[in-house]
């Protein structure tokens, strides 16, 4: 067994097909709010923190349309970033 020093450990990225049972298991529990915050992390890679920042008027045009793009502020580097 290793022994653990401290500090932070690498992990490996989830593979596309891992991310998609995540997706598929969500769906199946009819959380639509789950749902969409998982594929906007995994198509965006913003993190989660900046994910639950973002508000359904973020998505809203003046006239309450969708929206074609937003910008979000990243929380750890304070660049926009514009998701289409």
């Amino acid at each position: 067994m290793e022994h653990y020093t401290g500090g932070a450990k690498r992990v490996a990225a989830l593979t596309q097909k891992q991310a998609f049972l995540v997706l598929t298991y969500l769906r199946g529990l009819a959380n639509k709010r789950n749902v969409l915050l998982w594929a906007l992390g995994i198509t965006t890679g913003l993190r989660i923190s900046d994910l639950l920042n973002l508000r359904v008027s973020d998505f809203l045009t003046p006239e309450s349309e969708v929206a074609k793009a937003i910008t979000v502020k990243e929380s750890k580097t304070g660049k926009g970033r514009t998701i289409r």
